[in-house]
């Protein structure tokens, strides 16, 4: 059973560090803006292209 656990463990850890692979912070802050400047925009009014 230690060896399940073991094994979930770092398998769990695993996916952490894919996440930074996958995923860089410059990137991620870039999708969050274009995300925020979609939502917050006026109705009608198309978002911004120099997020994009």
């Amino acid at each position: 059973m230690n060896k399940v656990w073991i094994i979930l463990t770092v398998m769990l850890l695993g996916a952490c560090q894919t996440v930074d692979v996958f995923f860089p912070q410059e990137s991620a802050t870039r999708a969050a803006d274009r995300i925020i400047s979609e939502v917050w925009q006026p109705v009608g009014k198309p978002a911004s292209k120099e997020l994009k």
